[in-house]
């Protein structure tokens, strides 16, 4: 890395995309497109790519079912909906996540319990968790963040003990995998997404729940179709041309990955070298895929408040950051279907501190050297 750089001599925003996209998925979009002019094919529901793409994702991950929907966000409300979560139910939920994991608990009319979080891996604590399990209790929704993958064991023994089922909001973890089980291959059901900003998309949104229960799959597949048999569905399909975007994507998902890998380790070589930086947390025997930066300023090293920090890096170097996720339990319509709730005291410290560096597996060698070097000069002169 060089030793120095130029302030704003680049300029690196936050990254409002994650995948990277080359001709072949500009190939066969064309390709459907010419088709369904020329040869009148279908693009909806009835087209094969749609099963592929379901099957491929599935294989993937190690799971027996793949259902295509039309976003991360829809994935978790189809989970919500298949569990038969409703008033008077209670889900335990991690308390760092983003709103989209808690949202279709409170449109079921049921309420949403925090779970405090760990500081070092900044996913659920399980000592909270079992805590907070009561007769109530209809499902326990986790969160591997930023992409580092949850450890399934414990988590599968709660769920067997007390009769619980788990959803996992695996948005973050596209390819992520604790030892050699990959995030959406063990819970009762993971929803994933391929939002803009996902390390793979398909055309800027979509979302993908996986599953090892026909009957979860088969009832996630009526509800996303207009279901009327059970309980009233909806159009939450995804289109043929950006599953076959999809398949070109997975094709990818391991190399971008390992991209980010490099980076986010590289970054951490040097930033964790200064005091009261806390850098994201990378254990032995697990396959992170650094979705996202997510970096700390100790709040009883820095006196200066994160936001300071951000706006320097931002105003003097051009580094864009971000700040993911405030506390849910804060927002105003979430708040108000809750009742009253344990305080989250790691998620409240988190909240002050946390911030994310930009990430981008199309970075250059250079870019992220200017990265380290700006915020190694923002802390140097606090």
């Amino acid at each position: 890395m060089r030793e120095s750089y130029s302030p704003k001599q680049f300029q690196i925003p936050w990254p409002y995309t994650g995948a990277i996209f080359g001709p072949e998925e500009e190939e066969v979009v064309s390709r459907m497109i010419r088709d369904a002019a020329t040869k009148r094919r279908p693009l909806d529901r009835r087209s094969p790519e749609i099963v592929e793409f379901e099957n491929q994702f599935a294989t993937y991950i190690g799971a027996e079912y793949g259902v295509a929907l039309s976003s991360g966000g829809t994935a978790l409300e189809v989970a919500t909906r298949i569990l038969g979560i409703g008033p008077g139910d209670e889900v335990l939920i991690s308390a760092l996540t983003f709103k989209a994991t808690v949202l279709p608990i409170v449109l079921a009319g049921a309420i949403p319990v925090p779970i405090d979080i760990e500081y070092q891996t900044l996913n659920l604590d399980l000592d909270s968790l079992e805590s907070r399990i009561t007769a109530k209790t209809k499902a326990i929704y986790v969160v591997d963040y930023a992409g580092l993958p949850l450890d399934p064991e414990p988590l599968l023994r709660i769920s067997r003990e007390h009769g619980i089922p788990i959803v996992e909001d695996a948005a973050h973890a596209l390819g992520a995998a604790h030892g050699n089980v990959k995030c959406g291959a063990w819970a009762d059901l993971s929803c994933f997404s391929f939002q803009s900003q996902k390390n793979m998309s398909t055309l800027g949104e979509g979302g993908l729940l996986t599953t090892n229960s026909r009957q979860h799959a088969d009832r996630a597949r009526a509800v996303r179709n207009y279901d009327h048999d059970v309980q009233a569905g909806g159009n939450y399909r995804l289109s043929a041309v950006q599953c076959a975007v999809g398949i070109e994507q997975l094709k990818r998902l391991d190399t971008v990955n390992a991209q980010r890998r490099a980076i986010g380790r590289r970054m951490s070589a040097e930033l964790r070298k200064i005091p009261g930086f806390v850098t994201p947390y990378e254990p032995e025997g697990v396959t992170h895929c650094y979705h996202m930066y997510p970096c700390r300023l100790d709040g009883s090293v820095f006196s200066t408040v994160r936001d300071t920090v951000r706006k320097r890096l931002w105003d003097e170097y051009s580094v864009g950051t971000s700040f993911q996720y405030e506390p849910w339990y804060e927002f105003p319509v979430i708040r108000s279907a809750m009742g009253e709730f344990q305080p989250c005291s790691v998620m409240d410290r988190v909240a002050r501190e946390l911030f994310g560096l930009p990430i981008f597996p199309g970075y250059s060698d250079d870019e992220v050297g200017y990265v380290i070097w700006s915020v190694k000069e923002v802390l140097a002169s606090l």
